[in-house]
């Protein structure tokens, strides 16, 4: 998406350290997930990310929801302007 609406961005998080490390190396990755790793990392050249960090779970509420609501759905849903009301615990008042 970030692609798409030509959005810069330059950090990325994800909750796993093997796969920041997979994403920050230069190295190919290896085994059955390295097609995978190789387009994400096409992916964040695309859009400009210049390092990919891991943090914990906990501290990534919102995409954690976000990506267990998304099994739930059988068609494409973009949110462009309001945020579904599961989320209002994440945002601020």
């Amino acid at each position: 998406m970030a692609k798409i609406l030509k959005l810069p961005i330059q950090l990325m998080e994800v909750d796993a350290c093997n796969v920041a490390s997979a994403i920050n190396g230069s190295v190919s990755s290896a085994g059955s997930a390295g097609c995978i790793i190789e387009d994400i990392k096409a992916l964040c050249k695309d859009v400009g990310v210049l390092k990919c960090q891991a943090i914990p779970r906990s501290g990534n509420g919102m995409a954690h929801t976000l990506a267990a609501r998304a099994f739930s759905y059988r068609e494409e849903n973009l949110w462009q302007q309001l945020l579904p009301s599961c989320f209002s615990s994440f945002c601020c008042s």
